[in-house]
């Protein structure tokens, strides 16, 4: 990197000589033009705008600004080469102002650029004896058909294409451009540079006004949370986005595609629909998919979401959804085949629990009352014989009576009985005739066939039949 830093040593009764300081005035350039180097990238820093000429010629003006280049220099001392950024510069009144463009052509590329030039100025006879005792380092104002090989040393403004307009060539704002005829930019600004910046806010200035100037900042949430805010009303990525972490999106996610197929593609893996807690750690909840439809008070949305409390999927429009039937559950849905050796179990339920099931036995419980529609449960099939209970009343008669209560009826006759411990007893039977039996399981002879004893018991008269009579 050059040679070694030098600096003068002033002192009383030094005597110095011109070379003296001029080396001071070297120390500090150099100085100056390692830290833009090496601090700094090249390009434009400020201003440097291209602007078409007020008057009709073919001329345009580059506004006041500021731009670092990148060269090698070679001292002169040690011949080594050194990497140095220089200080360009464009004042009002620059004399390189305007550009006279009026050699080319219509439709011709015409490329802008700012370069670094020392000269010697100011001719003095008094203070010079004849020379001059400046050393001018001005910005070179330069146009040509072809681009420049080093943009770094040349840098490059704007590209001009003039155009004819009622068979006169101009120069208009149209004319001017900021990137290539292939779409490469061509005005490069200046920068930070180094491999590690360290900058705790960053302010992207595109105004006046800093305060609502969109930002970078850091913040340090402790526990290793080290986080990067960008702070902008609109914040915009052209080209690919590669997230190797997690992206957590708090406000809304909208993707919009050329494609009306593939608005949302999602390769060789899963799409997590869920929402993090307060301490930003997953839970197990809800989550599905909706599609707008206006909203209720138009069409209320389509969903289709996981219910983390009944452990299913579900489905409808707005709050309205249901269960649906998926897997070995949809199957026999579609086949027909209800029953089968995976689906013979069945159930009914409600939103407390299951109100009637089936066993493989084919037992059916219901744990909840039952409530038939012509208030009559028939024991069997009711082609093949009356068997059954029925709620009888007012309008719903049995035998020609009103009577307001059940009715237990068969084709044959009936039993009313008793089990305890697994051991069945007859108490009350009847049959087609119309006898009834006590104890007695076929009364055939008699209204009333009691087996046993009975008493008729009163207040007064006792009354009682033994078959010891």
């Amino acid at each position: 990197m050059g040679k070694e830093f030098k600096r003068m040593r002033y002192f009383d009764g030094l005597f110095l000589k011109a070379e003296d300081y001029n080396m001071d005035q070297e120390f500090h350039r150099r100085l100056q033009r390692l830290h833009n180097r090496y601090l700094h990238t090249w390009g434009i820093v400020t201003g440097l705008e291209v602007a078409p000429s007020d008057s009709s010629k073919m001329e345009v003006y580059v506004c006041e600004g500021v731009a670092l280049n990148q060269v090698e220099v070679e001292d002169p001392d040690t011949k080594k080469k050194e990497s140095i950024s220089q200080e360009i510069l464009i004042y009002e009144g620059h004399p390189d102002n305007p550009l006279d463009l009026s050699d080319y052509k219509a439709n011709e590329n015409i490329y802008i650029t700012l370069s670094y030039e020392e000269t010697l100025a100011d001719r003095d006879l008094e203070k010079g004896m004849g020379e001059e005792i400046h050393i001018w380092e001005r910005g070179r104002l330069n146009h040509s058909r072809i681009k420049p090989e080093d943009p770094k040393k040349d840098i490059i403004l704007a590209r001009i294409v003039p155009k004819l307009l009622q068979n006169k060539t101009v120069i208009n704002n149209d004319c001017i451009f900021d990137i290539d005829y292939d779409g490469s930019p061509l005005r490069i600004f200046a920068g930070p540079a180094g491999r590690v910046l360290a900058v705790e806010k960053l302010i992207l200035r595109v105004g006046d006004d800093l305060k609502n100037m969109p930002f970078l900042n850091t913040i340090d949430e402790g526990a290793q949370r080290k986080t990067l805010e960008v702070n902008s009303t609109l914040t915009k990525f052209t080209g690919e986005v590669d997230i190797k972490g997690d992206l957590v999106v708090h406000g809304e996610l909208r993707m919009k595609s050329s494609s009306t197929q593939n608005d949302l593609l999602v390769a060789n893996s899963f799409l997590q629909v869920n929402s993090p807690t307060e301490e930003e750690e997953w839970k197990l909840q809800d989550g599905g998919l909706e599609v707008y439809r206006g909203g209720p008070s138009m069409a209320p949305d389509a969903r289709i979401v996981w219910s983390e409390s009944e452990k299913r999927w579900k489905a409808g429009t707005g709050n309205n959804i249901y269960n649906i039937a998926y897997g070995d559950n949809w199957e026999p849905l579609i086949s027909n085949s209800f029953v089968d050796n995976l689906h013979k179990h069945s159930q009914l339920s409600y939103s407390k629990g299951i109100a009637l099931s089936v066993d493989d036995s084919g037992n059916l419980s219901a744990n909840g009352n039952l409530s038939l529609s012509d208030r009559t449960l028939y024991l069997r099939d009711k082609n093949n014989g009356d068997n059954g209970i029925r709620w009888c009343g007012n309008g719903n008669p049995f035998a020609g009576l009103n009577t307001d209560g059940p009715v237990i009826f068969g084709s044959y006759g009936g039993i009313l009985g008793a089990k305890v411990s697994g051991n069945e007893k007859a108490v009350l039977s009847w049959n087609s005739s119309g006898n009834v039996g006590i104890g007695s399981v076929d009364p055939k002879d008699d209204k009333l066939d009691v087996e046993g004893s009975m008493r008729i018991l009163s207040k007064t008269n006792p009354v009682r039949f033994t078959s010891v009579w």
